[in-house]
């Protein structure tokens, strides 16, 4: 939260500079920033959650899932099975038929496994990589990333806002800004 204060605050610290004929101030990119800064302030679990039942569905649509009677689909079930429900939350395992040695989860309990992966490990390799995907679910990495994307993006905006002002105020503050200040 500390930086989330430290980044508003440099929003509208830039936002309400003047300047000089050396800087060029961009409204809209300090607008655009504050509002990246109010998206990651409020964005929600739910919200990462809805938006990885949207990706999951389209990647679903992409790629060529292995039917529910497939060998690959079946050895899946039979690997995760007890693993349905996981802290209360529903797991979605599905197999892509890929050869890549892959695997990866989203916020919403989605857990996709591609066949190469299947081909290359055997069983209990191929729970260590679920365990770890169930991982990455159950402590909301998706939805700290997202999180983090935001404020990295409110940061740029910024920035970018500043126009010229920005390099003059680091290199009038720091000298090259290389120095290890």
């Amino acid at each position: 939260m500390r930086y989330l204060k430290i980044i508003t605050l440099s929003t509208l610290a830039l936002m309400l500079s003047g300047c000089d004929n050396e800087g060029e101030f961009n409204l809209a990119s300090a607008i655009a920033s504050g509002v990246t800064v109010y998206q990651a302030a409020t964005l929600e679990e739910q919200d990462v959650i809805q938006a990885a039942q949207l990706s999951a569905a389209e990647l679903d649509k992409k790629n060529r899932v292995a039917p529910a009677n497939s060998p690959y689909s079946k050895r899946l079930q039979r690997i995760v099975k007890g693993l349905e429900v996981v802290d209360g939350q529903r797991m979605n395992y599905r197999v892509y038929l890929s050869p890549a040695v892959n695997a990866f989860a989203m916020a919403d309990g989605t857990i996709r496994v591609h066949s190469g992966l299947l081909d290359a490990m055997p069983d209990d390799q191929v729970l260590a990589v679920i365990g770890h995907e169930i991982g990455h679910v159950r402590l909301q990495h998706s939805y700290q990333r997202m999180r983090k994307q935001l404020l990295t993006n409110a940061v740029f905006q910024a920035a970018d806002s500043a126009g010229e002002i920005l390099p003059l105020l680091v290199t009038h503050s720091w000298g090259t800004g290389l120095s290890g200040h």
